[in-house]
C-alpha cells in the first residue's frame, strides 16, 4: 500500500510548490502492454476484485504508446470496474481531466462514476454517475441526486476530453465533455462526505472504450492552504 503525505514548512514550500500542481497523473505509458492494472499505480478493481480491472493497451493513444482499455466484453467475469482512490483534506477546488476514445461502432453504455466516499467492501457514497449511452449517442448525468443535467453528443473514432470541477468549500461539481457543459454547480457530497473518494470506470458490459492522461489537480486557492505548513491536500490511497 502506497499513501502519501508529505508535511512540510513554510521554509521549503517553495522548493516543494511545483510538485504539487498534479497531485495525480496517469498516462499508462509507464506499464508494459497488455497490464492488467489491478493493483498497479493505485488501480484496483471494485472491491479489489482482480477480473474488474482495466488493461494497458497500443490499441489506440493520445500520448504514445499506451492507454488504459475499459471492455465490458471480456469473458464473464471479467468486465471492467476499475478504481483510483483518493483522499482531500474537505477543502479547496480540483480539477480533472481526463481523454476519452470511442470507437465508431461501440455499443451499450458506459459509466464514468465519482464518488466522494469508497471503502473496500464497506461504505460508498456516490456523487456522479455519467453515463455515455450508445444506444442514444449522447452523454447524460443519471445519478438521482443531480437534478439538473444537459445532454451532449458522443464523439467518435477522434480523442475527446472530460474535464470536472470539484469545490469542496462550495460542495459542488460541475463536468464538461468535449468542452460543452453536461451540468454545472451540481451537489457533490449528497449525504456522504465532503471529500473525494475515488473515480470509478465502469463498462456495464459494453463494448471496448479507451481512457488516457488522467489528471487531478488543485486549483490555486487549495495550494495557496499549504503556505500555512499543513499537509498535502490530494493524497492517492494505495
Amino acid at each position: 500500500m502506497k499513501r502519501i503525505a508529505i508535511l512540510f514548512g513554510i521554509a521549503v514550500l517553495a522548493f516543494a510548490s511545483p510538485a504539487f500542481a498534479q497531485p495525480f497523473f496517469d498516462n499508462f505509458d509507464g506499464y508494459a502492454n497488455g497490464t492488467n492494472l489491478h493493483g498497479v499505480g493505485g488501480w484496483l478493481g471494485w472491491d479489489n476484485d482482480p477480473n474488474s480491472a482495466g488493461f494497458v493497451t497500443n490499441a489506440q493513444a493520445n500520448s504514445a504508446p499506451h492507454s488504459l482499455a475499459i471492455d465490458g466484453t471480456a469473458p464473464p467475469g471479467n468486465v471492467s470496474d476499475l478504481v483510483q482512490e483518493f483522499s482531500t483534506t474537505g477543502t479547496g477546488s480540483y480539477t480533472l481531466t481526463v481523454d476519452t476514445y470511442f470507437p465508431a461502432n461501440s455499443t451499450g453504455a458506459q459509466f464514468f462514476i465519482m464518488l466522494n466516499t469508497y471503502n473496500v467492501g464497506g461504505t460508498k457514497n456516490w456523487s456522479t454517475q455519467t453515463q455515455f449511452d450508445h444506444s442514444t449517442g449522447m452523454v447524460t448525468e443519471t445519478d438521482t441526486g443531480i437534478p439538473v443535467s444537459g445532454s451532449v453528443p458522443i464523439v467518435y473514432g477522434r480523442w475527446t476530453p472530460i474535464e470536472m470541477v470539484i469545490d469542496l468549500n462550495a460542495d459542488t461539481v460541475s463536468f464538461s465533455y468535449n468542452n460543452a457543459s453536461v451540468f454545472s454547480g451540481q451537489p457533490w457530497s449528497q449525504g456522504g462526505a465532503v471529500d473525494i473518494g475515488a473515480v470509478d470506470l465502469w463498462s456495464n458490459f459494453a463494448s471496448v472504450m479507451y481512457y488516457d492522461n488522467f489528471r487531478v489537480t488543485p486549483e490555486p486557492s487549495a495550494l495557496s492552504l499549504l503556505a500555512l505548513g499543513g499537509v498535502m491536500l490530494l493524497r492517492r490511497r494505495r
